[in-house]
């Protein structure tokens, strides 16, 4: 209900039937028994579900290809620097480029990502 009333059509004709003075006016309460509502049958309401579920299924379908993509980063990472730690890579000839130092992402902070995360699909 208070998302209804929140929308600009609800206020717009409601402001066109208020009474009350300048400062006191108000919505009768006829205006808001007697306010039609344009809600879907509901072959319709469950054909716009699904469409959201299928929607839904392939983000988060997407969202798990990118947490594996970053799980195997994370393990090449350790295993080059493994690999040019213990010589069994050759790292003297490779030129550094110069770049500006960001620090890496800790899992205490991936946790409270994926807490964001999913604060917003609620």
């Amino acid at each position: 209900m208070y998302m209804i009333t929140m929308t600009r059509p609800f206020r717009k004709l409601g402001e066109e039937v208020m009474t009350g003075s300048a400062g006191q006016k108000r919505v009768s309460v006829n205006y808001i028994k007697n306010f039609t509502l344009g809600i879907p049958d509901i072959e319709e309401q469950e054909a716009i579900l699904a469409e959201i579920d299928q929607r839904l299924t392939q983000i988060d379908k997407a969202i798990e290809i990118e947490r594996e993509n970053i799980k195997n980063l994370q393990e090449l990472k350790a295993r080059i620097i493994s690999d040019a730690v213990t010589g069994k890579l050759d790292v003297r000839a490779v030129e550094i480029p110069e770049y500006e130092y960001v620090a890496d992402q800790t899992e205490d902070d991936s946790d409270e990502n994926e807490v964001a995360i999913e604060e917003q699909e609620d």
